[in-house]
C-alpha cells in the first residue's frame, strides 16, 4: 500500500468515525432570537357573537435551550375585532366600535423535529387588556384586565439565513370575576413572520 492509499485509507476511517454534523446543528444556532408577524385573528363560540374576524400582530423574544428540544419565550400580542352590530349601543349609532385584545405571555416551545422544517407545539399563560371603544365620542372606551392562556402549533421554516415561522393558536381568556362563563373571550390568532 503507497503513501496516497495509506492517506485515502486514514482520511475515510476519521470521516467514518467523525459524528455528522447534522442540518438542526447549523441552523438557528442562536441562542437568543427575535420574532415579528402578524396575521388573521377568529372569533370562536359566543365571543363570535361580540366580535367580526379581525387581524392580529405579534412579537417574541425566544430563547433556545440548546441541545434540548425546548424553547422558552416572551411573547407580546395585539389583536383588533370590529363589534358586532348587535353589539353597538344604541346611544353610537350609525358608528361602529372596535375590540382590542393585548397581551403579555410567557410561553413554552416544544420542538416535534430538527432540520429546515421544524414543527411545534406551544403553550403559556400571561395577563391580557381587553378594550372596547366606540366611533361615537359621547361614549367612553371601556377597559379591564384579566388573565388567559394561549395553546397552539407552528413551523419554522429554514431557507438559508432566513427563518420564517407560521403558527396558529387558541387564546382562552376568563370572564370577569363574578361574570357569567359565557363573558370568556375565545379567538384563534393564526400569524406568519420572520425569526431574527
Amino acid at each position: 500500500m503507497n503513501h496516497a492509499q495509506r492517506l485515502a485509507l486514514a482520511l475515510g476511517v476519521v470521516f467514518a468515525l467523525t459524528p455528522r454534523i447534522g442540518v438542526a446543528q447549523l441552523v438557528d444556532v442562536r441562542a437568543i432570537n427575535f420574532g415579528i408577524g402578524g396575521g388573521v385573528s377568529a372569533p370562536l363560540s359566543a365571543t363570535h357573537d361580540a366580535y367580526k374576524t379581525g387581524f392580529n400582530g405579534n412579537a417574541f423574544v425566544r430563547l433556545d435551550l440548546g441541545r434540548l428540544p425546548w424553547a422558552l419565550r416572551a411573547d407580546f400580542s395585539y389583536q383588533n375585532f370590529e363589534l358586532q352590530d348587535g353589539r353597538i349601543p344604541a346611544a353610537a349609532a350609525p358608528g361602529g366600535g372596535t375590540g382590542t385584545l393585548l397581551a403579555g405571555l410567557g410561553m413554552a416551545q416544544f420542538y416535534l423535529r430538527a432540520g429546515n422544517l421544524r414543527p411545534y407545539l406551544m403553550a403559556g399563560a400571561g395577563v391580557y387588556s381587553v378594550r372596547t371603544a366606540y366611533d361615537a365620542e359621547t361614549l367612553a372606551a371601556q377597559s379591564e384586565t384579566r388573565i388567559g392562556a394561549r395553546g397552539g402549533a407552528g413551523v419554522l421554516l429554514t431557507f438559508g439565513s432566513l427563518l420564517l415561522y407560521a403558527e396558529g393558536g387558541i387564546d382562552q381568556i376568563v370572564s370577569r370575576p363574578g361574570a357569567p362563563v359565557s363573558e370568556a373571550i375565545r379567538a384563534v390568532p393564526l400569524t406568519i413572520g420572520v425569526v431574527f
